[in-house]
């Protein structure tokens, strides 16, 4: 567990709730982010209430213990100052209640009507125009040292004002061609690149183009070297950020919002996935993934929270329902959860994943159309009866669960997340991901991550790895899978051509991975298509029929990427290839038909928690039903049920059966010493 993160909140869940839209530096703009009414007459009343003492007590009291509060959009110190001074003021009251407090800082802007920092060099898109993140605006190039500067003071004065750390908004790096960084990639490429040189027939790099799209030139090693560039360039900046943070205040907390699991190429906005994580002591996954089930698909942000919880990074959600989000039907429709069902299952589902509880939706205003009074326009969202008695009664039982602090994954299949096919080969690969991981999910069997920079160190964990459309490999991780086939690792490979193009979309001969699939690519074999190799064994699914089912509630996914592989179609040969891989014995089936989820983890106290959660609107109570094969772990188990008391229960056979389960229920085991 995060050291920091452990001195901060010990093993007590973590609640948050974020403040940042409410901040009068967006009143230039009119009607602020998330439907916030800044520019209404009363606004100011509104936002002393949000920023009160009473706001403070309110929150802690139903168990919020981490708020981001305004702090920072790219003005002056100077013009900042009462904003920088309400932080100072409520950070104060929010550590009395024992409330960890972080500014927001803005990564994409400068107010320049206000403010332009000595040595800033305005950013410029591909096309050469002004970069911005809307017209009044303007985004400076973040490697130029009035940027770097301007940040590196705001830092040093929030820590001054007793801030727990940071946490930065919108910290993907948009490609830029600035003279600095042009100047700046020339030098990537002499130094990193300089094979370039004989292979594309050039004497040096001083006239080197860069392209005007990226999503164009995929195969084009100079973008893909500047893709790689713009992704080193953002990273160098973190960690020089990050640096004087902890070079000030050596625990703080370093946050942000780099905008994930949308759906749109991480690439080709500046976003090394993998460091992005490992940099981060936090991380938001500020999209439209709503826990739901709709259109028979299941929406929710246990994507992200399987990653961070692999990675080190506790994840937040901040989900926004698709459809009111968008809807332009009316001014007052906030995307803000209504129902008490809706509060449960945006506050339950993190636990059970690894993740953090957030309730996006608490500090905002009531809608028009859903006050009773004028005076209901001057309470905070979460005020409204039916959400303040949801997160009480939520939380309470959140608080209640011994599944908080240190956590270690213990499900026994991996699927890989690849990080040349995230960057080469995005929409291919995003959307077998997505795709596998909610066939997982929705199956009951429970799963990890497992990212190609941990390939050789993590792989022996698993029984089985899942090799969702992984058509760029490189030869060493070829290596490792052929080893870990051999000394009997179970393979399942999704999708054809996986191994066929190397790390930079080269194409192969034939697939890298041939000896293990026991097959060429281009052979046709009937799915799936299973091979000894060693000790071990692989299968091979490939698709068939059209690729038309789109995913729901992608925030800004690409084409190809929210349209789900056609191996997908036929999702129950792939629910047999795995229980035919693992000789039909996994460590969790659900006997029951409903799609709960199903995950397991040892955690604090040597004791191993199996979760269960429904994404269901109306979850009615059923009777749900686990065969569960572990070692080690004692026979007698505590249940814990939301809205039920905690109760003792043993298996029958191996089957653990749940009454009366509803929204999420926590099955803990001792493990035997």
């Amino acid at each position: 567990m995060n050291a920091k993160i452990r001195k901060l909140f010990g093993t007590k869940p973590i609640v948050w709730v974020p403040m940042w839209g409410i901040s009068k530096l967006r009143k230039r703009g009119g009607r602020f982010a998330g439907e916030i009414p800044g520019e209404a007459l009363w606004f100011d009343r509104w936002y002393d209430h949000a920023m009160s003492r009473e706001n403070a007590a309110k929150l802690a009291e139903m168990g919020v213990n981490l708020v981001i509060l305004p702090f920072s959009l790219g003005a002056s110190a100077e013009a900042e100052k009462q904003e920088r001074d309400d932080y100072e003021k409520m950070t104060g009251i929010l550590h009395e209640f024992g409330i960890v407090s972080l500014p927001y800082l803005q990564y994409q802007n400068m107010l320049q009507e206000e403010n332009v920092p000595e040595g800033s060099i305005w950013a410029e898109t591909l096309e050469g125009k002004a970069q911005q993140y809307c017209y009044w605006r303007r985004t400076v190039c973040q490697s130029s040292a009035g940027f770097i500067n301007y940040f590196k003071e705001a830092i040093s004065d929030a820590v001054k004002r007793g801030s727990d750390g940071i946490w930065i908004d919108n910290n993907y790096l948009k490609p830029c061609r600035c003279e600095l960084c042009q100047e700046k990639f020339k030098s990537y490429l002499e130094k990193n690149y300089s094979h370039l040189l004989d292979e594309l027939y050039l004497r040096d790099f001083n006239n080197i183009e860069l392209p005007q799209s990226l999503a164009f030139y995929v195969d084009d090693p100079i973008a893909q070297a500047f893709q790689n560039f713009n992704c080193d360039r953002n990273m160098e900046i973190h960690h020089e950020l990050k640096d004087h943070l902890e070079s000030i205040k050596p625990d703080a907390l370093f946050a942000s919002n780099p905008a994930l699991y949308r759906g749109n190429s991480y690439i080709e906005r500046g976003i090394d996935f993998y460091n992005m994580f490992k940099v981060n002591d936090l991380i938001y996954l500020e999209n439209k993934f709503f826990p739901e089930e709709k259109n028979g698909q299941t929406s929710g942000n246990y994507h992200g929270f399987v990653t961070g919880d692999n990675l080190g990074t506790p994840a937040i959600p901040g989900a926004w329902k698709k459809a009111d989000f968008d809807a332009t039907s009316g001014k007052f429709i906030s995307g803000l959860p209504k129902t008490r069902s809706e509060v449960e299952r945006v506050l339950l589902e993190a636990p059970v994943f690894g993740g953090i509880s957030g309730a996006f939706w608490a500090i905002r205003n009531i809608p028009k159309q859903q006050c009773q009074s004028s005076a209901d326009q001057l309470k905070m969202y979460y005020e409204q009866p039916v959400i303040h008695q949801a997160m009480r009664d939520t939380l309470s039982y959140v608080k209640s669960l011994p599944v908080f602090g240190e956590r270690f994954n213990l499900a026994e299949i991996a699927v890989l997340y690849h990080q040349d096919c995230l960057s080469f080969d995005f929409d291919n690969h995003h959307a077998a991901l997505h795709g596998t991981e909610e066939l997982l999910m929705t199956s009951g069997i429970p799963y990890n991550i497992l990212h190609s920079f941990d390939l050789e160190e993590q792989i022996d964990h698993f029984r089985l790895v899942i090799l969702p459309e992984t058509r760029l490999m490189r030869d060493s991780e070829a290596a490792i899978l052929k080893k870990y086939v051999n000394g009997g690792g179970k393979v399942l490979i999704l999708g054809a051509d996986s191994g066929y193009y190397d790390e930079i979309r080269r194409p192969r001969f034939d697939s890298v991975i041939m000896g293990i699939i026991g097959a060429s690519s281009f052979e046709q074999k009937e799915s799936p298509f299973y091979n000894t190799c060693g000790q071990g064994k692989s299968a091979l699914i490939t698709g068939s029929g059209c690729r038309d089912k789109e995913y729901i509630n992608l925030m800004s996914a690409t084409e190809g990427s929210k349209i789900a592989p056609n191996w997908l179609n036929a999702p129950e040969k792939i629910v047999e290839a795995i229980d035919t891989l693992l000789d039909g014995k996994r460590q969790i089936k659900r006997l029951s038909c409903s799609q709960v989820a199903v995950s397991i983890a040892e955690i604090e106290q040597q004791k191993v928690a199996i979760q269960l959660f429904s994404y269901a609107d109306d979850a009615l109570p059923e009777t749900i039903e686990l065969e569960v094969s572990l070692t080690g772990v004692s026979e007698m188990a505590e249940l814990y049920r939301f809205g039920h008391e905690k109760q003792q229960i043993s298996s029958q056979n191996k089957v653990f059966t749940i009454p009366a389960f509803k929204r999420h229920a926590a099955i803990i085991f001792e493990k035997n010493k």
